[in-house]
């Protein structure tokens, strides 16, 4: 369900008080809190947005689906973080997603 959820996050277009993406991310938050095969510490770049609530809203998904479909490496933290940032970015730069990235946040993202 994790994976299932984390999917329909990243490809569905943003929509801003969104009950279906509110609860696919509510789930994701509860899930990584519960989970102890998986690490989803959030550090460096990751925390530094923290505060991004949208922003983070595409974050947690994108760990969480690497880390199901890369099993070997989800134990190391700074791989999850790059291809995090890399799917955040596709979502981002896909105008269909309804998703406008703050300058600031995408300079910062695409320098990492």
């Amino acid at each position: 369900m994790a994976l299932s959820a984390s999917n329909y996050l990243l490809s569905n277009a943003y929509l801003k008080n969104d009950v279906s993406r509110d609860r696919a991310f509510q789930f994701l938050v509860k899930w990584t809190a519960g989970d102890r095969d998986y690490n989803f510490a959030l550090y460096g770049l990751i925390l530094e947005m923290v505060e991004e609530k949208e922003l983070m809203m595409l974050f947690i998904p994108a760990m969480v689906k690497f880390c199901l479909e890369n099993k070997a490496l989800a134990g190391n933290g700074p791989v999850i973080e790059t291809n995090a940032v890399k799917m955040v970015l596709d979502y981002c730069n896909n105008p269909a997603n309804n998703f406008t990235l703050k300058k600031k946040l995408r300079k910062r993202m695409e320098g990492n």
